[in-house]
């Protein structure tokens, strides 16, 4: 959280105005009165800052992380992967060609740890002696890959 920000006056209108300082333009709502003294774009201010959230709210954004990163062994045809035409933004650029091998249309089942897909799984033995496989990028912890043998189980 920010007490206070001081630093170039980059961009204003009726209720917001931002600084830039660093390298980097925050953007502040403000009052009308604060924006008036403030001064003109390109003059240098300070602004006083404040978070105004619901007294859960951080605790809520927490409870949503935590469902966020659980573990999840997705089936082959997931919407998490499949919702999207450029899915780098959960499997590694590395891995991207393994997940539809040879282009073809078929999605492998994929493991995702904290909202990134980190290796392959597929079920292995008779329907009585079901096993996992998981073609990991690289070692799963000892906690991790418990988590993906639970998974599994359940």
């Amino acid at each position: 959280m920010f007490y206070s920000i001081t630093g170039k006056i980059v961009f204003a209108d009726v209720q917001s105005v931002a600084l830039e300082t660093g390298g980097i333009a925050f953007r502040c709502n403000t009052t009308l009165t604060t924006r008036k003294a403030l001064g003109e774009i390109g003059s240098v201010a300070t602004l006083y800052t404040y978070l105004n959230v619901r007294e859960d709210a951080l605790d809520r954004i927490a409870e949503h992380e935590k469902q966020a990163n659980v573990l999840r062994l997705l089936a082959a045809f997931d919407e998490i992967i499949l919702g999207y035409q450029d899915r780098m933004y959960i499997v590694p650029e590395q891995h991207h060609a393994a997940l539809v091998p040879g282009n073809n249309g078929v999605f492998r089942q994929a493991v995702v740890a904290s909202g990134e897909v980190v290796g392959f799984w597929k079920r292995q033995g008779p329907a009585s002696k079901r096993k996992i496989a998981v073609e990991e990028f690289k070692a799963l912890s000892a906690t991790r890959a418990k988590q993906v043998q639970a998974r599994f189980n359940a």
